[in-house]
């Protein structure tokens, strides 16, 4: 859902980059496609668009940290306007 948010928001030719840390597998997901780590995706817009893409894994260490000082309990959430 947040994937396609993003390429409906970028504009045309515009690029969309994703970090995080994302595990194989989340028992407690919503539904089917999260449990397995999966997503539907919307490629029709994205190739229409033009959207590129980047990927990359954020910094355990630090993501920890930053959880430890914020009272997170272990999660830490960005969310971009």
């Amino acid at each position: 859902m947040t994937m396609n948010a993003l390429v409906i928001s970028v504009r045309a030719t515009g690029a969309i980059g994703v970090v995080g840390l994302f595990p194989p597998q989340d028992p407690g997901g919503p539904d089917e496609l999260a449990k397995d780590a999966k997503m539907a995706f919307d490629f029709v817009a994205y190739f229409t668009k033009g959207v590129r893409s980047g990927t990359g894994q954020a910094d355990v260490k630090a993501s920890a940290s930053r959880a430890d000082r914020c009272g997170t309990g272990g999660a830490v959430v960005h969310r971009q306007p």
